[in-house]
């Protein structure tokens, strides 16, 4: 099957642009699936489904001979985050803006919607799934539990993200854990509050708040964990009121726990709860933990591994073994943990700006990288 032609490049990145301008976030990407769906009305898939797991599609194509079913993942939402850059395409969403790239995943996904209206596989099946909600870590798992995507039965499953500080266009990948598995803590200490001039007539959470932003980055040092890769950052600290005269009596602190697998992050998580607790105690302070935006560990299967390195070298692209997991996370993972599957890497470039960085803006020549690469994937996967 033949590559993308210049107009068909021209028309993505004007597809992609559109997107970008019209960010939205997690959960309320309508416009945008409204756009994606427009994309495919004249590329006439075999199989159109939507609403999956919220805003979610998935356009299916039919190979002409038998073979497996190869789904391909990327993502609609956005980020609660105030755009920087000056492109005249700029999100016109205030607050929100496509600061890690989907737009760029989606332009890629649908790539190859134009390649096969054009010309269908060879083989086998695939599927062009656009997922809602990636950044709170809950689409892939309405996606998971929908009826409607339980009937499609992939055999292989793939995805692709932008990768800011390596060269442009190298793949990267590794075996095992790609995306290290994370959780949010949030804390909330509960004292009495009193006036500035009598502190003694209150219980302040101040000291407890001290201890903890002091001590919860430092419980990766504890025996237990010496042997694993762990790490917890405080996010967020609040406590009591913005006053000069009140003896603060409330707090709360939010921290993010990371680790290379979900049986550490596990460990981890324990071990913070009982710290916190036994903080609370000894200050006589009420203590409420939640959780929220849990993510497994993404990690990609060593035949799905293979079958991206002989891709890379086909297209000819620099490809680069990973040695360490990436510390952020990404809830494909929950499709690994059910199919076999991979995510690749692909570099954004050395200097260009950081994933959620407020000046990030995808670069357009991974486009047609990116649609190289998922046909060379779908080739080999389908036969595999």
């Amino acid at each position: 099957m033949q590559g993308l032609h210049k107009k068909q490049l021209k028309q993505l990145k004007a597809l992609r642009k559109k997107l970008h301008q019209h960010a939205e976030i997690s959960d309320h990407e309508k416009m945008t699936a409204d756009i994606i769906a427009n994309w495919f009305t004249p590329l006439h898939p075999d199989q159109i489904i939507e609403k999956l797991g919220g805003y979610g599609l998935a356009f299916v194509y039919e190979g002409q001979k038998s073979g497996k079913t190869v789904l391909l993942r990327c993502e609609l939402d956005a980020l609660p985050i105030h755009e920087t850059t000056k492109v005249s395409y700029q999100s016109s969403t205030p607050g929100v803006s496509h600061s890690c790239g989907h737009d760029g995943h989606m332009a890629i996904l649908s790539s190859l919607g134009v390649l096969f209206s054009q010309q269908r596989p060879e083989s086998g099946r695939i599927i062009l799934l656009y997922q809602p909600a990636e950044e709170t870590g809950q689409g892939a798992r309405r996606i998971l539990r929908d009826k409607k995507f339980r009937s499609l039965k992939p055999d292989l499953v793939f995805a692709l993200h932008n990768l800011p500080g390596y060269p442009l266009g190298q793949v990267l990948i590794r075996k095992d854990t790609f995306y290290c598995a994370s959780t949010g803590i949030v804390i909330t200490l509960k004292g009495r509050t009193s006036h500035a001039a009598h502190p003694e007539n209150g219980i302040s959470p101040g000291f407890a708040v001290s201890e903890l932003i002091s001590a919860l980055p430092r419980l990766s040092l504890k025996k237990e964990l010496k042997n694993i890769y762990s790490l917890i950052t405080i996010t967020h600290v609040t406590i009591g009121e913005r006053s000069l005269g009140i003896a603060p009596g409330d707090a709360v602190i939010m921290a993010a726990l990371r680790a290379e697998s979900d049986a550490d992050l596990h460990m981890i998580a324990k071990l913070t709860e009982a710290h916190v607790h036994n903080t609370a105690d000894m200050h006589s302070l009420q203590c409420y933990i939640s959780w929220s935006e849990t993510f497994p560990a993404t990690v990609n299967h060593a035949q799905a591994c293979d079958i991206i390195e002989h891709s890379a070298s086909e297209c000819g692209y620099s490809l680069r073994h990973l040695h360490t997991p990436l510390k952020v996370s990404e809830d494909f993972g929950e499709f690994t943990a059910r199919y076999p599957g991979a995510i690749l890497g692909i570099g954004s470039g050395e200097n260009h700006p950081q994933l959620y960085n407020p000046g990030f803006d995808f670069p357009d020549r991974l486009i047609d990288i990116g649609c190289n690469m998922f046909m060379n994937i779908i080739n080999k996967g389908v036969q595999s």
